[in-house]
């Protein structure tokens, strides 16, 4: 099985997997500063980058996903340089999608699909 490494943000990742990406940001690499991404929407959540060869390595671990609530998330990813100024290097969106190993019955059914069977 062949492994991608993802370099940026992906469009959407499951909760309580891990996410992983190596971000190469020429103008701010890791030895002038450190690179937090934040993720902000039904939960929150916030990731400080290791530096990885001339590279940001971001990494929200499994455990950290699973207390994320499903939804639409927004992101930052914030460089503070080693004098303190900081700079938003990228913002968009990200969706959080359930994870159906916790599902119990019904819980991803829409609102409709669950009263359909009573106004039957």
């Amino acid at each position: 099985m062949e492994t991608r490494t993802l370099t940026s943000m992906p469009d959407s990742f499951t909760a309580g997997t891990t996410l992983s990406y190596l971000r190469a940001l020429s103008d701010y690499p890791p030895s002038a500063g450190t690179l937090t991404v934040y993720l902000a929407g039904p939960g929150v959540a916030a990731a400080v980058a290791v530096a990885e060869a001339n590279a940001h390595r971001v990494t929200f671990a499994a455990a950290e996903t699973a207390k994320l609530p499903a939804g639409t998330y927004r992101f930052v990813e914030r460089f503070t340089a080693t004098d303190g100024t900081g700079v938003d290097v990228t913002s968009d969106r990200v969706v959080v999608d359930p994870d159906l190993t916790q599902a119990a019955d019904g819980d991803l059914m829409s609102w409709m699909e669950k009263t359909l069977p009573i106004l039957e």
